[in-house]
């Protein structure tokens, strides 16, 4: 039906919620966890305890510490360089606008100088 009667004329629609079901096989799973499941999902095991789902535990081998280590260094070592270029782009672009921001004064001071000597070649005329 598409509706449940309340009786006294009264009906609530009826809401149709989709749901899933992930059924596992009997057996030890090692997953890397956390194992996140979507709502209205569930995770049913063949039989009740002989269906296990166990963290996998450690991802890397102790004797690969320091090729790890070496690892992170060099991203960490990328990572700097790309800082240091985003720092000199910044730098680029405030003497560009330094640049541009100067032509403005240019114009006034070429104004001012051509006056300057406008006034000198007058006063030339007057001796």
């Amino acid at each position: 039906t598409n509706s449940v009667t309340l009786g006294a004329g009264y009906t609530l629609p009826a809401e149709i919620k989709l749901s899933k079901v992930v059924y596992v096989k009997t057996g030890t799973y090692k997953e890397v966890l956390p194992i996140r499941v979507p709502e209205r999902v569930a995770v049913v095991g063949d039989e009740l305890r002989s269906t296990r789902v166990e963290p996998a535990g450690q991802q890397t081998q102790s004797s690969d510490t320091t090729y790890s280590l070496a690892g992170i260094l060099h991203m960490k070592s990328i990572l700097d360089d790309q800082k240091s270029v985003e720092v000199l782009n910044q730098v680029y672009h405030v003497g560009f606008y330094l640049l541009i921001s100067s032509i403005p004064f240019l114009f006034l001071a070429n104004r001012g100088v051509k006056k300057d000597d406008d006034l000198v070649k007058s006063l030339d005329r007057l001796r």
